[in-house]
């Protein structure tokens, strides 16, 4: 686990695949999910041609404590 203070932008990349076969999912389009302390908020970003995204969560000052992402 992390610390920083509150509001400081937290970095988030992953890699798209195809489910039927392992390969990149290139230039598709992904859907972050980040909850923290009741509150979803829904980031979109696009893959790159290796099926690599990244995109940076700027909380808000409410949204302080532990996180959970997905996509």
């Amino acid at each position: 686990m992390t610390v920083v203070p509150n509001g400081t932008a937290i970095p988030i990349h992953g890699h798209a695949y195809n489910t039927a076969d392992n390969s990149p999912a290139r230039f598709k389009l992904v859907t972050v999910h980040v909850r923290v302390l009741g509150t979803h908020r829904v980031l979109n970003v696009l893959a790159d041609g290796s099926g690599n995204f990244q995109t940076t969560f700027h909380p808000l000052p409410t949204e302080a404590g532990l996180y959970t992402i997905g996509a």
